[in-house]
């Protein structure tokens, strides 16, 4: 029988300050508590810790009379919060249902190897070594002691201690609000749901996709490029979406796998496997019967260029799981052939001006239509460089205008006709050259193809520098 059940369960409030210590005079100065650590969360009705411990076969280690230990304790209410987190009942299902080894992996993730008050908390620095190792070394918990002492874990949430140097026989206890979540324990979709001020977002479109199964598997060994809720914000604005839970709501589920495969690497990469890894990567995600790629940029921690042009930064890197490890990043990726040709330059912040140029001439609907078409796409810059010009424009005239740069088919750069007039959807003529790749409008000036093949779900888009000008 575990020895310290024979213990009371009930102290007096004079008893906790005892086994607390108190100012030097006070008498537990010195005669010293007289509780175990494990006697001392029993006493304070931390119930799911200490069945948790019980369950995890660490109560002798937590009991020992020699040993002088660091305890952050979670409460009750913060047990119930991972549990529901997790989609059990509460923090009683919860140590019901995790193995004993998870349960003492995530334990001992909360226990220091030597004594330490809030103050020797806030003199031993940023980060502080656990009972808990991973890939053959201990992990650090994260503290910031500007204002009491808070605890980021490797999930990349936050603990508070909200009562602080709860002096045992064998050490301190310091009471946290949160439990705290140490690497290599829970799979991706359980790291994303216990955080979710960040992954709320991504954990319902994962949810929706059917891709839950898949990121949780234990056999998966997954890199994850985890959009947070900010991301998905701005991805739902630019669409015209309320945001992320609208957008969620409304793009279907073959949609949402898509773009969250084109998120997920097939092998496990901390940030220096990507590194070593090159300058492209593949992704779950296929297109036309081939993986697609990222393109990553290390020039300055890491950037990854997706098929519409834009860049996210990782802006933390090896959020270790069971299964994956997840880099966050600040922007959703958008991968080929999903957005149409209206949302992917909406998506992308350097055709606003065209946006609102097709807004303007009543071609939201014409463009977003079944196609194909191919859309030769200036920047904001392109337009600037007229603006005046523009400005002084008809709605015909620049419904004339974008109309010529669109043809009414899907024409790849490899499919180019260089050297012949091509038809577009203005009625007018236009002529693609291919050294330097360019393009004759009505004017002098050829307009240069700068990218090329954004594959859209209804066309392709290439992008020019210079605003096509037809005969008006």
């Amino acid at each position: 029988m575990i020895h310290w059940l024979k213990a009371a369960l009930t102290v007096s409030a004079v008893g906790f300050l005892a086994a607390c210590g108190g100012s030097d005079d006070h008498p537990a100065a010195t005669t010293g508590p007289s509780q175990n650590i494990v006697q001392l969360a029993q006493a304070q009705n931390l119930t799911a810790l200490t069945a948790a411990a019980t369950k995890a076969g660490l109560v002798d280690t937590l009991s020992n009379a020699n040993a002088k230990l660091t305890v952050f304790a979670p409460t009750d209410a913060a047990f119930n919060t991972l549990a529901t987190q997790l989609g059990f009942a509460n923090a009683t299902a919860l140590v019901n249902a995790l193995p004993a080894s998870a349960l003492s992996n995530i334990l001992t993730y909360h226990v220091l190897g030597t004594e330490k008050r809030a103050a020797d908390l806030s003199a031993g620095g940023p980060t502080q070594a656990t009972l808990y190792s991973f890939g053959g070394s201990a992990t650090t918990l994260a503290l910031n002691t500007a204002s009491g002492v808070k605890i980021t874990d490797s999930a990349l949430t936050t603990a508070t201690v909200t009562t602080a140097d709860a002096r045992a026989s064998n050490g301190v206890v310091h009471i946290v609000d949160k439990v705290l979540i140490p690497p290599g324990v829970l799979n991706a979709v359980q790291t994303a749901q216990v955080n979710p001020a960040a992954f709320s977002s991504l954990v319902a479109a994962v949810t929706k996709a059917g891709l839950a199964s898949t990121l949780s598997a234990p056999t998966s060994s997954l890199t994850v490029f985890a959009p947070t809720n900010a991301a998905f914000n701005t991805l739902a604005t630019r669409l015209g979406f309320a945001d992320a839970n609208a957008l969620v709501t409304a793009l279907p589920g073959t949609a949402l796998a898509n773009i969250l495969t084109y998120h997920v690497l097939g092998t496990q990469k901390t940030a220096a496997d990507l590194t070593a890894g090159g300058p492209t990567q593949a992704t779950l995600y296929s297109f036309e019967g081939s993986a697609t790629t990222l393109a990553l940029n290390f020039s300055s921690g890491v950037k990854i260029t997706d098929a519409i042009l834009t860049d996210a930064t990782v802006t933390s890197a090896n959020v270790r799981t069971s299964n994956a490890v997840i880099h966050v990043i600040d922007k959703v990726l958008v991968p080929p052939g999903v957005l149409n040709i209206v949302q992917i330059a909406q998506a992308n912040p350097s055709f606003s001006t065209l946006v609102g140029a097709v807004s303007s001439a009543n071609l939201v609907t014409t463009l977003s239509g079944a196609g194909p078409f191919t859309v030769f796409a200036p920047t904001n810059d392109a337009f600037a460089a007229i603006a005046s010009t523009v400005a002084g424009l008809t709605p015909a005239q620049l419904s004339t205008v974008l109309t010529y740069h669109v043809l009414g088919s899907q024409v790849l750069s490899t499919q180019i006709p260089f050297g012949t007039a091509v038809a577009t959807v203005s009625g007018q003529t236009l002529t693609i050259n291919n050294s330097p790749l360019s393009i004759t409008d009505k004017t002098a000036t050829p307009a240069p193809i700068t990218a090329t093949d954004i594959r859209a779900s209804n066309g392709v888009i290439h992008v020019v520098s210079k605003v096509l000008i037809p005969t008006l």
